[in-house]
């Protein structure tokens, strides 16, 4: 199984913003343990999201150490938002999710994106007004030739992050019916726009950007726990830019619930489905029009994990092993070398002589 990768063009576009908000980019890339290897690749090389989520996360990190942050994706990787998923951590349906970020909204000041919501109908809308889109102000990133063109994608990619957060939370995609924007309409942006949203009703020039869909998602229970909405918050970049690769909110929901219950033992496919609130042939349904099984997504959340603690932690194999909720070191080893081709200690080892 092989990790997502993203083009490093991306990288290199977030590491020069950074530089013109007068960040260092070797500085960001020691910070966030990511190869400064990187910067000299050609564009047409790769970096795997969990890298790039890491970078993002220290690029956020730096930025608001020094009262700055950026317009694009509401706040992921914020402080905002990590207070944002603390609040909505016992939230028990998608209502109470957004009753709850209206609340925290409103306590900010005029310079900060501001969310709410109301029910028009059979409709609800949720309204996003970006703090730093009225203000005026801004470094526009170099590889936009116009404020126009920067502007749309930045309310567009604020829309697309409650939606898709929204969607990730009740453990299945929102339809949207209806999307307003507050700017101008780029026509080579527009078929974008369409496809983000799987909305063809997309208008603009309005005066506050909002997303409408039935009211019906407003009962729909959340299906995660605490333990996954942390792990989420803790990796929000990595998630955004999982589901920007196509992976649907089912699987997502499977591998929040799968990756909080290691130790515990992995939940049955029985208990996922009491968990998502959907039947076991609606829940098999849905798997197999991915052409996934429950099996693969639990094989690849526990070689993201152990990736990840070979990577970053101290923990010995034997503690891993146990972590991951094998029963054996033997049989923690035997499955990760069928996942990578690696011994974990060979895993380890190449990670920290590529780093050092």
């Amino acid at each position: 199984m092989q990790d997502e990768q993203l083009p490093i063009a991306k990288v290199k576009k977030l590491l020069a913003y950074m530089s013109d908000l007068g960040l260092s980019p070797r500085q960001l890339l020691a910070d966030a343990e990511v190869d400064a290897g990187y910067l000299l690749e050609g564009n047409q090389c790769q970096m795997p999201v969990r890298e790039y989520s890491q970078l993002y996360k220290t690029c956020m990190q730096a930025l608001e150490e020094q009262g700055q942050t950026v317009p694009w994706t509401a706040g992921i990787a914020t402080r905002f938002f990590n207070v944002l998923c603390n609040c909505i951590n016992t939230a028990g349906t998608l209502q109470e999710v957004l009753e709850r970020a209206q609340d925290l909204s409103s306590l900010l000041d005029a310079q900060h994106d501001r969310i709410w919501f109301c029910c028009e109908n059979n409709q609800v809308a949720i309204y996003y007004r970006s703090g730093w889109h009225q203000q005026g102000d801004f470094i526009r990133p170099r590889h936009y030739d116009s404020d126009e063109k920067f502007i749309i994608r930045v309310i567009t990619s604020c829309l697309v992050v409650w939606h898709r957060f929204c969607s990730w939370l009740i453990g299945r995609a929102i339809e949207i019916n209806e999307v307003s924007l507050a700017c101008a309409c780029d026509a080579n942006y527009h078929d974008s726009v369409m496809t983000k949203f799987s909305c063809r009703h997309v208008v603009y020039d309005e005066a506050v950007s909002v997303i409408r869909f039935s009211r019906k998602y407003l009962d729909a229970r959340v299906v995660h726990d605490k333990d996954a909405i942390h792990e989420y918050m803790n990796n929000a970049p990595y998630h955004l830019m999982v589901d920007n690769l196509q992976k649907t909110d089912t699987i997502t929901a499977i591998k929040s619930l799968v990756g909080s219950r290691y130790k515990e033992g992995l939940p049955t496919f029985e208990e996922i489905a009491v968990l998502m609130n959907m039947s076991l042939s609606s829940l098999r349904r849905e798997l197999s029009k991915e052409k996934i099984t429950y099996q693969d997504i639990k094989d690849e959340c526990r070689k993201n994990k152990a990736e990840e603690l070979l990577k970053k932690s101290p923990l010995s194999i034997r503690d891993i092993s146990k972590e991951l909720g094998f029963l054996e070191p033997a049989s923690f080893t035997r499955s990760f070398k069928n996942w990578t081709d690696l011994s974990p200690q060979q895993y380890r080892m190449h990670y920290r002589r590529q780093f050092n």
